[in-house]
């Protein structure tokens, strides 16, 4: 090894002891320096490091920020801190939980028609429909972690519904035109839909 001239090593800790401390916490420009301080450390609660450990240390002693904090707040697995209160999930849940989302469908319609004939030759075909489906969206088996133990664990998200009114009308008339095999038939028709969609 006498021709190394160079080491690089991957970290510090290493070979060398490292205890990084904070010093100040300079906030962006338009930002607070409370905001940027607590964010600070939010951010640095469940962090074991010297440098997260320093920076509770600095706004402890230098702001007085955290001083209800104990010396090694961390945030619960499964969990999310809010000053020194914890919430975990398995208070609630705790084999863990999946949501299940749930959509109920109902449907409704009615169909009626009638075809015939008059004695000119002209047929008629009229028929309508009036229909409704609805949706209704909910979820079960969740959590709301914003309020806590007292979350509830089943949600409804609302109904959906459509509604459609459809009436048609068909109309044939056959014209006798000399020198064609058989008779030109004339046809029309005319429907009205009209399609409501509603959310409650």
């Amino acid at each position: 090894a006498g021709d190394v001239d160079t080491l690089l090593l991957d970290k510090t800790g290493t070979i060398t002891y490292g205890n990084r401390m904070a010093t100040e916490v300079i906030a962006a420009p338009g930002v607070p320096a409370d905001r940027a301080l607590r964010a600070a450390v939010m951010a640095s609660l469940a962090d074991e490091t010297p440098e997260g450990r320093s920076i509770l240390e600095l706004a402890r002693e230098k702001h007085r920020l955290v001083e209800t904090l104990p010396d090694h707040a961390t945030c619960p697995t499964g969990g999310f801190v809010k000053d020194t209160n914890t919430f975990l999930f398995t208070s609630i849940y705790p084999a863990g939980f999946t949501p299940r989302f749930v959509g109920e469908t109902q449907e409704s319609y009615v169909t009626a028609g009638y075809k015939g004939k008059f004695k000119s030759g002209l047929t008629y075909d009229i028929s309508g429909s009036i229909s409704e489906n609805s949706l209704d969206l909910s979820m079960y088996n969740s959590i709301s972690p914003s309020y806590g133990e007292k979350s509830q664990t089943s949600f409804k998200f609302g109904k959906l519904t459509q509604k459609e009114t459809d009436f048609n009308i068909d109309l044939s008339y056959p014209v006798n035109v000399n020198g064609l095999f058989g008779p030109v038939v004339l046809s029309g028709g005319a429907e009205y839909r009209k399609e409501q969609y509603s959310q409650s």
